[in-house]
This record gives structure tokens, sequence and C-alpha cells, in this order.
């Protein structure tokens, strides 16, 4: 009974996790359509899915710019995590000096 059960439960984890993977890959899409819109918010998580690789091919250098995008516009957490890019050289080549202008950015936004 128990290895039934644990069996049950390894196939219902497969699922959720395919599941998962394709709700990931259809928010990219949105995000990205979004994105191009001019939308914060979407640029914003559209870094996090560069950054972390969840529904697209894990890149840094586009992490960047879609964080970038979204700082432009005064999105705060894309600034914070702009400047942490640049504090420890990800997508960017390290820069103290910029990390801290980003962070500060972020801070004065509250």
């Amino acid at each position: 009974e128990l290895s039934t059960s644990m069996t049950l439960v390894r196939s219902m984890l497969k699922i959720l996790h395919s599941l998962a993977r394709i709700l990931i890959h259809t928010s990219s899409e949105f995000y990205q359509h979004a994105a191009s819109q001019g939308q914060s918010d979407a640029q914003f998580n559209l870094g996090l899915l560069y950054t972390h690789g969840h529904g697209v091919e894990k890149n840094d250098a586009k992490a960047v710019e879609y964080y970038q995008q979204a700082a432009n516009q005064g999105h705060a957490e894309a600034q914070f995590n702009l400047g942490w890019c640049y504090e420890l050289g990800r997508g960017v080549d390290q820069d103290h000096s910029k990390a801290v202008k980003c962070y500060k950015k972020a801070a004065d936004q509250d």
C-alpha cells in the first residue's frame, strides 16, 4: 500500500511539473508581448525569467536588457535587480559604482 501511494505521488508530481513548465512557457510569451508594448512589470518579469531560466534559456545579458528597460521607467524592483547584476557582474561588466546608483534609485522610490 505504501509503495502504491508513493508511485501515485510520483506520478502526480510529474504531471504538476509538466503543467508548471507549460504555464511558465505561456507566461513568457505573454510577458514578451506586454514588454514589447512598454509594460514595465512585464519587462521586469521577463528579466526574472531570463535570470533563472524559467520558460526561456537562462541568459543574464537578456535579463539585464529587460531590467534596464523597466528601470528606465522607474520600476524599483528592476532598479534593484539591475544593481545586483552590476554588483556581481552578471550579464554586464562588474561595476560597483553603477550598482550603488541602481540601489539608490530603487531605495528612493519609497
